[in-house]
């Protein structure tokens, strides 16, 4: 097949000077390449034995063989595989490994690194949204590859559902249909935490464990909210409760700071 016999070479290795014998590799790709000139690339395919796609590849792409200066066992002459979409892809490393975040054990996460891009490239948000064919799926292909999704379904179909409020209205009104609107309420309590840290946050690859970051609190805050709003749409303040004490911190520091028009105990 044209292929070099394998030569072997003797070299010293400089760290303990120790000699040892190399094989010179030949160049199979090139061989082929040249076997395919002189009898043709169908006779050349079955003497190979090779996948007759991966023999014409090599046959195209014979110019770039002849001038590579790379390992001439590899596979392929590198530069194939997908290219970085980001022109600033050095400025991001910079930001997430080496500018007050991984290096200092801070949070790294998605919601950053996309507010890094906004505040420092904000032409390049622009230019590339200008390509897609909506605000919308800009958005989603912007987020693509950051945000962390997960598929989710409805416990009941659509249908099941409507029907439920359908009965749940009908029940409701046929009990207190006597009353006035601004005679109902419906109220309904939520938690808010705070102080927590995000849910997921990026380490530096090839760290084994979970990323360390300082002063990391494991139980973050919390108030419930209770939300009121009558049946004529009339939304009354929130009240807000939050655990503490009289004279503590939360009274003495934080309370003066809230929003004022709500209730807070």
């Amino acid at each position: 097949m044209g292929l070099a016999a394998r030569q072997p070479m003797v070299r010293r290795s400089p760290a303990s000077g120790r000699e040892y014998r190399v094989l010179e590799a030949p160049e199979p790709q090139l061989a082929a390449v040249d076997l395919v000139e002189r009898i043709g690339l169908t006779a050349a395919v079955e003497k190979l034995g090779h996948p007759h796609g991966t023999v014409h590849g090599w046959w195209v792409g014979r110019a770039k063989l002849r001038v590579y200066e790379g390992n001439k066992l590899d596979k392929t002459t590198k530069g194939q595989g997908r290219k970085e979409s980001f022109p600033f892809t050095s400025a991001l490393l910079t930001y997430m490994y080496m500018k007050d975040v991984r290096r200092d054990e801070e949070f790294l996460t998605t919601s950053g690194m996309i507010a890094f891009i906004q505040e420092n490239y904000p032409d390049w948000i622009e230019a590339y949204a200008e390509n897609k064919k909506s605000d919308r799926t800009a958005d989603r292909y912007y987020l693509y590859g950051f945000s962390t999704q997960k598929a989710q379904e409805t416990k009941l179909p659509s249908v099941d559902l409507q029907r439920l409020k359908t009965d749940f209205a009908i029940e409701f009104w046929s009990k207190y249909g006597s009353y006035s609107l601004p005679e109902i309420y419906n109220m309904d309590g939520t938690a808010i935490q705070f102080d927590m840290p995000p849910a997921r946050t990026w380490a530096i690859k090839g760290r084994k464990g979970s990323a360390k970051i300082q002063n990391l609190t494991k139980h973050c805050g919390r108030m419930t909210a209770v939300l009121t709003v009558r049946a004529d749409g009339k939304k009354l303040p929130i009240l807000f409760i939050l655990r503490g004490k009289r004279g503590g911190l939360i009274d003495s520091n934080e309370l003066s700071t809230l929003p004022s028009g709500h209730f807070y105990t």
